[in-house]
């Protein structure tokens, strides 16, 4: 062989050089003739984290320029309706799509711009996105641009680097089937529509089939409609776990087998005797009809290739739905003559998933969705939702109630903890429970050499996990947790004349009327203020007692 193939390099852009420098020379391999260079792949991205570092986004929908940072593990983006949370997304969205394509097939293409998702001001000429990626000492940069279709400008999408990346993956995986791949995932708000339910049943005849690994990156954007897939996908795991259950192990198999073979060789030889007690053969004979009985009565052996980890994997399943829906105790398959539905048990009450809430069945779609996908691209973890990734979720904080958004997170990287979540929110709940390090506000300031107003991304001044949502709202999201109503108002006003000692001019006593008529005279707020009035009364007859016995000295 020719020297050149004596040593496999030892960094992961070089071994996969060297392969294609053999394919190259028309060496031939096999999954039973797997080359050096793919086996030591194969261990350097067992422990291997495919991460975004950055973004840049120019001109695409209405944002005109923007930098953005990623945490490694969490980042939440909050800020006003229409400054572009979910454009950051969807943005993000197409360049995974291009990592994702070339996972699945070399050159196969992601997603491109749309002509009309350029910004439409009329000096803009075209779109960009760029981002940049890592895997362990590597980085890669992707750049998808389009430019306005009338244009004559020209330019080119970089694509070379995100491929090479993608096909670290790509070729280990056509020849080490277990190896995991990352999951990649955008949760849409189109993931729950109110009103809208579940797809929880399937015709029983229609709910048996095969997923292979690159299922779960055939589609993913997540649609509320998709739920279906991972409910057929469960059907099919439960199935299998059930199988694996009811077969005989096959040490037990095994010893009828070796039975029948030792009472067939005494029979066969006591036969050969004429003096031989007919009671004894009787006896053997019918020893060994019983044990066929019960050996032909067994199910034959299927393909269990991975079987054993299925009842692993439902239990996991369940674990993580009622991890994140607390008032559930159980998840189950209800199986009937022609139907299987989802079926949960809720304080103690038996519930079709279609009878959720819809923040429950919000939380049941992504969870389950998001169980599915890991447990497809990792097949060799014992427990998948340990799997690595990118997940991104708009509006995460979708129908929750706020006790479950203050959870949401926490619940998020618990069950998942490997994964880099990307997402977006309009609650100061999440925004309390999320470190101050991983939160980026959008906000709009102006642009002092052009006037106009630029969308910027700041980090908040101070730490927010941890803080009252009064906090989070003016320091994490930039907004005055007072809304600006006239009953606000009305209630500064009157504790200005409780501070000046003016609760009793007849301004006063009217505003407190009108406060009382709004708030209720009990109320915590109006309670407050005649605490004040009595420490300042208070004071003030202590300053005058003070006052005369200095004055008799």
């Amino acid at each position: 062989m020719n020297s050149k193939y004596t040593k496999a390099p030892n960094n992961i852009r070089s071994l996969l050089q060297s392969y294609a420098i053999k394919t190259e020379d028309g060496l031939e391999f096999s999954k039973e003739n797997v080359p050096e260079e793919v086996s030591l792949l194969y261990k350097e991205l067992e422990d291997a984290s495919f991460l975004i570092n950055k973004i840049a986004i120019s001109d695409y929908k209405r944002v005109r320029d923007l930098f953005v940072s990623i945490d490694k593990k969490l980042t939440v983006f909050v800020g006003d309706n229409g400054y572009g949370k979910t454009t950051i997304l969807e943005a993000l969205f197409i360049v995974l799509s291009w990592f994702r394509a070339n996972v699945q097939k070399e050159d196969k293409s992601g997603f491109h711009i749309k002509d009309g998702d350029i910004n439409n001001h009329n000096d803009v000429t075209y779109a960009a996105i760029t981002a940049q990626f890592k895997l362990k000492k590597i980085t890669s940069t992707i750049l998808v641009t389009r430019v306005k279709d009338g244009v004559s400008q020209k330019r080119n999408n970089e694509l070379l680097s995100i491929k090479e990346m993608a096909s670290f993956f790509r070729v280990v995986n056509s020849y080490h089937e277990d190896v995991s791949l990352p999951v990649l995932a955008y949760y849409s708000v189109s993931r729950s529509s109110n009103g809208a339910g579940i797809d929880n049943k399937r015709n029983i005849n229609n709910s048996v089939r095969r997923w292979t690994k690159l299922d779960a990156y055939e589609d993913i954007e997540f649609d509320r409609r998709d739920f279906g897939e991972f409910l057929n996908w469960f059907i099919f795991i439960n199935n299998k776990a059930s199988s694996e259950e009811s077969l005989i192990p096959k040490q037990e198999r095994e010893k009828l087998v070796t039975d029948i073979s030792r009472l067939q060789g005494s029979l066969d030889v006591l036969k050969s005797f004429n003096d031989v007690d007919r009671r004894t053969i009787i006896d053997i004979e019918n020893q060994i009809a019983n044990k066929l009985l019960i050996l032909n009565a067994l199910p034959s052996t299927p393909n269990v290739e991975g079987l054993s980890r299925s009842k692993d994997i439902v239990t996991n399943v369940k674990k993580a739905i009622i991890n994140f829906l607390p008032e559930i105790s159980s998840v189950d398959l209800q199986y009937t003559k022609n139907e299987v539905r989802l079926v949960l048990v809720k304080n103690d009450l038996l519930l079709d998933a279609q009878q959720l809430s819809q923040g429950e069945k919000t939380i049941l779609t992504l969870v389950g969705d998001l169980t599915r996908r890991l447990v497809l691209l990792n097949p060799k973890l014992n427990n998948p939702l340990q799997g690595k990734g990118i997940v991104l979720i708009d509006e995460v904080d979708l129908h929750l109630h706020p006790s479950w958004q203050q959870s949401i997170i926490e619940k998020l990287q618990y069950t998942f903890p490997n994964v880099q979540f990307i997402i977006t929110t309009h609650s100061p709940q999440i925004v309390s429970t999320v470190p101050s390090k991983c939160l980026r506000i959008l906000e709009e300031i102006k642009n002092p050499a052009t006037g106009g107003k630029e969308l910027r991304v700041l980090l908040p001044s101070s730490q927010t996990k941890g803080t009252k949502n009064s906090y989070a709202l003016l320091y994490g999201m930039k907004t005055d947790p007072i809304p600006n109503v006239k009953e606000v108002a009305w209630l500064s006003t009157y504790k200005k004349f409780i501070e000046n000692r003016l609760q009793d001019s007849d301004e006063a006593i009217m505003l407190r009327k009108k406060l009382d008529k709004h708030y209720g005279e009990d109320h915590p707020l109006l309670l407050e203020c005649d605490g004040i009035i009595r420490v300042l009364k208070l004071k003030d007859k202590v300053r005058g007692e003070s006052g005369n016995k200095e004055s008799k000295q």
